[in-house]
């Protein structure tokens, strides 16, 4: 069922089948807010957008209508086919051409990696993470080198939106090259609920006082290896702040296996200095 999608004089056609009232969270502005505002504020003509974990499109078609050039990752099967499909209904559009989908999923291993779904897939929450549950397929990679090469061409100017459903905390030496890239902002979901759900499940074996130990010691361990991964070229917010990297911030991410007020560290924004 097709619908003309409106968000902030934006519009583009999606078929809303299963998933009618995600996109009357996304028509109403119940849904990611802040992430709309961050792209009417960083995206124009001359950026070229790469969308990492793009599912069945919402920011990826917002942001077409905003940028020169669009670049769409998805390594969801079920997902993709959606995206696809919606991206076809837009056909007629001026911005059309200019997206490319990939339909592959970021990693340093060449070839094919696991990839799963804590559902039935297409649901957004697909991630490497799950790539040995009941719902998984074998994908093919591509790696963040290759990538920044494709959305390089001719373009200097990047924005680079990241939301891999907690699979960010597997891939930090991938995203790396992300971070760093020249005249890029960056904007990356944290999902750490579903890095504390996959420390619950690697270490369930082990009895509580062991397990709690292991589990808080990953974690925090996780987090600090972001946190030093974060690029010196740019300045990086949360929830409109400058990013809190204090000992007070790491006890509570050891102790409570989160960051404190944890939507404030939802997103981080990571923008040029220059």
């Amino acid at each position: 069922m097709m619908k003309k999608i409106i968000r902030n004089d934006h519009s583009f056609n999606i078929n809303v089948e299963g998933y009618e009232r995600f996109w009357d969270r996304f028509e109403n502005e119940t849904w990611e807010l802040d992430t709309t505002a961050v792209f009417d504020k960083y995206i124009d003509k001359n950026t070229a957008y790469l969308d990492i974990g793009a599912w069945i499109g919402p920011t990826l078609f917002y942001a077409a209508e905003l940028a020169g050039k669009c670049f769409a990752v998805e390594a969801d099967p079920i997902a993709f086919k959606r995206l696809d499909e919606n991206l076809k209904l837009n056909s007629s559009e001026d911005w059309f051409s200019n997206v490319e989908l990939i339909n592959k999923a970021i990693s340093d291993k060449a070839g094919v990696i696991n990839f799963g779904s804590q559902g039935q897939g297409g649901d957004s929450m697909s991630s490497i993470l799950w790539g040995d549950f009941d719902t998984s397929w074998q994908v093919p990679t591509i790696n963040a080198h290759q990538l920044i090469e494709q959305i390089k061409d001719g373009s200097n100017r990047f924005f680079v939106k990241i939301d891999i459903e907690g699979g960010e905390f597997t891939m930090l030496n991938s995203l790396k090259n992300f971070f760093e890239l020249e005249n890029a902002t960056i904007y990356l979901s944290l999902h750490n609920i579903y890095l504390k759900r996959s420390l619950k499940l690697k270490y369930k074996h082990l009895n509580f006082i062991k397990r709690f130990f292991k589990i808080r010691s990953e974690f925090a361990a996780t987090y600090r290896e972001l946190f030093n991964c974060l690029p010196n070229n740019k300045v990086c917010w949360t929830n409109g702040q400058k990013l809190d990297q204090s000992s007070w911030v790491f006890f509570n991410i050891w102790l409570f296996c989160k960051p404190p007020k944890e939507k404030k560290y939802r997103d981080i924004l990571m923008v040029p200095k220059n």
